[in-house]
């Protein structure tokens, strides 16, 4: 009986990650790995994007060649679909988004940062550590005087509006 004799440990969002995987692609392994792909790339195209604004082609080249070898390896990552994958291209996304950000001021990168911000939790509890991280930061960033109580607040508005949305598709699987 689950829960009694079977003590579940998946999150909302590898749960949602297997389910979506399975809807498009039957019920095998193959769809959660897809989606698995899917977002690694997508993080690591963030991540290759940001560094080379910031460090140029050649840091940026070797940290997302580094990046992708530490996520994929099987003799240090473990085998197969894990919620650490998931959670780890949603924090890369979400950090790379900042970065963005605060490159270019645009305001859809704070969006896109709510939106990835938030699942990281979903996946495993210690995902919130880029919540806290980018709390940090804008707590320092406001101490050293870098930012105006507006400011402060406008971005923190986008990024609860951006995780308002991103956490749309979990609530309607019923989370």
């Amino acid at each position: 009986q689950l829960g009694v004799d079977e003590q579940t440990s998946a999150e909302p969002g590898t749960l949602f990650v297997n389910v979506l995987g399975v809807a498009l692609f039957g019920f095998n392994d193959t769809g959660p790995k897809v989606i698995q792909m899917i977002l690694q790339l997508a993080a690591l195209t963030a991540m290759l994007f940001a560094l080379r604004k910031l460090f140029g082609k050649t840091a940026a080249l070797i940290s997302v060649t580094i990046a992708a070898v530490y996520l994929s390896a099987p003799h240090i990552a473990k085998v197969g679909n894990v919620k650490e994958q998931y959670m780890i291209s949603f924090m890369v996304l979400s950090a790379c988004s900042w970065i963005w950000y605060e490159l270019t001021g645009k305001k859809g990168y704070v969006f896109l940062t709510g939106a990835a911000i938030i699942w990281p939790f979903y996946f495993k509890v210690t995902g919130i550590s880029i919540v806290t991280a980018l709390l940090l930061y804008l707590v320092f960033k406001k101490i050293c005087k870098e930012y105006s109580w507006k400011e402060l607040g406008i971005d923190l508005l986008w990024l609860f509006f951006g995780s308002a949305i991103g956490i749309i598709p979990l609530i309607t699987f019923g989370f």
